[in-house]
This record gives C-alpha cells, structure tokens and sequence, in this order.
C-alpha cells in the first residue's frame, strides 16, 4: 500500500507579512529593521526579475508581431484583409483605417503633424499613378499636397478650411473617374 504524501505550502504571502514589517519598521529593534530590510531588498530583486523576464516576453511578442506583419504585407494584404501596401503603410504613418471605394480606388483620413490629412489611392493602370501632385487638381481643401506613386493626399492644416475629408474625398474620387479615360 503506498502512502499519499500531501504537500501543504507554508510559504507566507506577503500581503500577510507586510502588517508585521510595517510594525518593525516603525516600532521595531535594529534587528527586527534588518530583517525587514532584507526580506524587502529580496522582494525587490524578485521584482526586478518578473519585470525583466515580462520584458524579454513582451520583446519577443512584438519581434514575432513584426515578423508575421511583414510576411502579410508582403503577400499584399494586412490584418488579414486586402488592403494594398501602399495605402496600409501610409495608413500606419497616419493612423487611420483604409477604406475601400470600389473599382480599385481606396480612401484614408488620418491625422498630419498640422491636423487631419486624408488621401485617395488610384487603382492600377490609372493614367495619373506617379504624375506631380502639383499638377493636378481635384475639388479638394487647398489643393493635392502630396502624391506618390498612386496616393495622393491633401490635409486640413489652414486657417481657411472648407469642406471635410469625406466630402473631399468624394470630390477627388469623382474627378480621378472622369480622368481614367
């Protein structure tokens, strides 16, 4: 017949002690200090080692967030979706979501150093995809002030706004059709 060994852990939680350092600590002896000194610096070497263990977690978490995010966008989608890089990396410069317009166009507002920006991408083969921002002009708050490859973007950032991103959009959107060909 083989005996049960049954474990009891004795272990004292800290919240249980931490009444009876207090008291030492204000109305203990010196010995009573010192043993509450070092039962405290053990704690705080233990917490140092949680923190840095949950760091090098957390580390490695993002490292293979990173990883998996570049594989994704290299496959031409992110989070899953089918938002083409070029607009999901100038949405994560930004941080706003992309939106779908339909027949290969898309849309993001988002946020500038000035104040709200908001952008229109153009789809493939679109004669305007890496024309000067410049020089072209859509209805859109102050005009294009930015346009790379087949993004182009205007922000909100003067002292004379009109409209709003969505209604600018709108407007870029119809002209970028008319302009197809």
């Amino acid at each position: 017949m083989k005996k049960e060994i049954k474990m009891i852990d004795i272990t004292p939680k800290w919240m249980d002690l931490c009444p009876q350092f207090c008291e030492w600590i204000m109305n203990g002896n010196t010995s009573q200090k010192e043993l509450v000194c070092s039962e405290f610096k053990k704690l705080c070497k233990f917490a140092d080692t949680v923190n840095n263990q949950n760091k090098k977690e957390v580390d490695q978490m993002e490292k293979i967030t990173k990883i998996t995010n570049k594989i994704k966008i290299k496959a031409g989608f992110e989070e899953d979706s089918d938002v083409p890089k070029e607009i999901a990396d100038r949405a994560k410069s930004v941080g706003g979501a992309p939106k779908n317009e339909g027949r290969g166009y898309w849309s993001l507002i988002g946020r500038g150093m000035g104040g709200e920006v908001a952008y229109v991408m153009l789809p493939k083969g679109h004669p305007d995809i890496g024309k000067d921002c410049y020089d072209l002009s859509p209805n859109v708050n102050c005009g294009l002030t930015y346009g790379e490859g087949a993004i182009f973007g205007w922000d909100y950032a003067h002292a004379y706004n009109h409209g709003t991103p969505e209604e600018d959009i709108e407007n870029a959107l119809d002209y970028f059709l008319r302009r197809e060909g």
